[in-house]
């Protein structure tokens, strides 16, 4: 089962305000540093269902976590590829707690949407990591390990 057969809206991750922000798909501009973060598993995943990550650059990132940055053409459709789960997350980004709760504390800065805006989206990648977490092994200390590029603690 992938990520998508949780998903309680019909366009997983889909936030209806991106497209009237005329931000030109800023997240997936990579010339700052930032990256995909591909879970571990997450690639072989998308391999073992056939999904084309041709549009992805990809490098191992250890405990079998990988790194990315795409190479799309068409960065609202990923050329018809592979959508990582970090994509359809952004611009949030999960933290987890000593006590195993999900929180996405993290926010992308090049993304324009104001916190506010962003609250069914909050509960959908919320809800998305918890369900991951729980069924993936040591994914609670990788999520702990990441060192996002471009994030800010949401208040």
């Amino acid at each position: 089962m992938s990520h998508e057969d949780y998903l309680p809206i019909a366009d997983p991750g889909k936030i209806e305000l991106c497209p009237h922000q005329d931000c030109n798909h800023t997240c997936c501009d990579f010339a700052a540093g930032n990256f995909i973060a591909l879970y571990p598993g997450e690639l072989l995943k998308a391999e073992s269902e056939a999904k084309s990550v041709k549009h992805l650059e990809i490098v191992p990132d250890g405990a079998d976590g990988h790194r990315a940055i795409c190479h799309a053409s068409d960065k609202s459709s990923c050329d018809g590829g592979y959508k990582p789960l970090d994509c359809a997350c952004y611009p949030l980004f999960p933290r987890v707690d000593s006590a195993g709760t999900i929180t996405a504390c993290l926010k992308g800065s090049k993304c324009p949407l104001s916190i506010a805006d962003l609250n069914d989206h909050k509960t959908w990648v919320e809800l998305q990591w918890t369900h991951l977490v729980d069924s993936v092994g040591g994914l609670s200390d990788w999520l702990r390990s990441v060192k996002l590029v471009g994030y800010e603690e949401i208040p």
